[in-house]
């Protein structure tokens, strides 16, 4: 178990000892939840200049699990971010060149990859060396950021 790994016990040897305190729990006997209707919001009107930050995490990324794993960390795929062939186009750009993302928060700088993705959108990965958007920007996804040649 891992609280044993950790010299921290927990008194739980096995998963089938873990399994029966959760059991010993019983079902749940309170109320539930109701469901409320979120009312929808209307698209964001983009500037020419202007995209939606859509983001995931990549499985080698800069996950607290992966801190010190220099040689792990090493084999992770190049951070770049994504944008349409008609969005390059309107900011001057090829792939390998660079872009600037931003928010009044802050901005990353990453290599751009032009690719079949929806021209109001743009892409770079959540959290990555370089795109750490959440930090950086404080969203990453949906949010509206400002896409220019940097």
């Amino acid at each position: 178990m891992i609280a044993d790994a950790l010299g921290k016990t927990i008194s739980l040897g096995t998963v089938s000892a873990a399994s029966r305190e959760i059991a010993s729990l019983g079902p749940w006997d309170g109320a539930r939840a109701t469901f409320t209707a979120t009312p929808e919001r209307s698209a964001a009107t983009l500037a020419a200049d202007e995209a939606l930050i859509t983001s995931w995490r990549r499985l080698l990324d800069l996950g607290t699990l992966q801190k010190g794993e220099e040689n792990l960390a090493g084999t992770a795929r190049q951070t770049i971010a994504v944008i349409s062939p008609k969005r390059a186009t309107s900011i001057g750009v090829t792939t390998g060149d660079k872009i600037s993302i931003s928010n009044a928060q802050g901005s990353v700088v990453l290599p751009v990859l032009v690719e079949d993705i929806h021209d109001d959108a743009v892409w770079a990965p959540r959290n990555s060396r370089g795109s750490e958007l959440l930090a950086k920007l404080g969203n990453a996804h949906g949010g509206v950021v400002k896409v220019v040649k940097a």
